[in-house]
This record gives C-alpha cells, structure tokens and sequence, in this order.
C-alpha cells in the first residue's frame, strides 16, 4: 500500500469504522460492520464506484509492470480511465504496452514516453 498509493496501513484517519477486536466478538464485530454498510451515508455512488474500478485496473496494470522481467526495472506511471490506460515512462514502453494489454479490463492503452533533458555541463 505504501509503494502503490503512499498511504501508512495503520494510519486510523484511512478508516470510516475502525474495532477494537480484543474487546468485540467475532458476532459483535460482524453486527457493527453490517449496520454501518447500510447506512445511506455510506452507500457508494455511481461515480464512486468508476472511480474505484479505474484506481483498482491501474494497480492491476502497476502490479503487472512491477513483476514483469522486461519492465520491472523502470518506473512506469500508470492511469486508468473507463478502460483505457495511460502509460507513462523514460524506457521499455513497447514491452510496456504489451504487459498492460495482457491485464483483464484493459480495453486500450496509450503511451507517453518522458524524454528526460540532458544536463548542460557546469560551468565555473
């Protein structure tokens, strides 16, 4: 979770509910989550749920990116929109592309390749 989405797990301030589950039952604990999930407040939204289905393919595609020989060495930002991904990088895009094409719910990939300016020599 840190790598992926720069967020500490144990950070409490994430979390709507968080139990004490040394003081809760299983039951108890089970009840308090199912009462809270029906609340309308809580409901998840139309955009809400794109949302998460777009953050959840692009951890998908990072994932695949990440473990792949060929791309795994390059850091390679990825962006998920309805479908369609957005890669972008310094080096290995067409192996790139080809990683996120083979991932479940990609329906299209586009890249960016980030041209990275030379440095002038320094002068005195």
């Amino acid at each position: 979770m840190r790598y992926l989405y720069e967020v500490e797990l144990a950070d409490a301030a994430l979390y709507g509910v968080v139990l004490n589950t040394e003081k809760l039952s299983v039951a108890a604990a089970v009840e308090v989550v199912a009462g809270v999930a029906r609340r309308p407040e809580v409901q998840t939204s139309g955009a809400g749920a794109q949302l998460v289905a777009e953050r959840s393919l692009a951890s998908r595609v990072q994932v695949a990116l990440a473990t792949h020989p060929k791309t795994r060495k390059y850091r390679i930002t990825v962006e998920a929109k309805a479908g369609t991904v957005t890669l972008e990088g310094t080096a290995a895009m067409d192996e790139a592309l080809e990683v996120a094409r083979g991932v479940p719910g990609v329906r299209d990939v586009k890249a960016q390749q980030v041209e990275i300016p030379s440095i002038p020599p320094f002068v005195a």
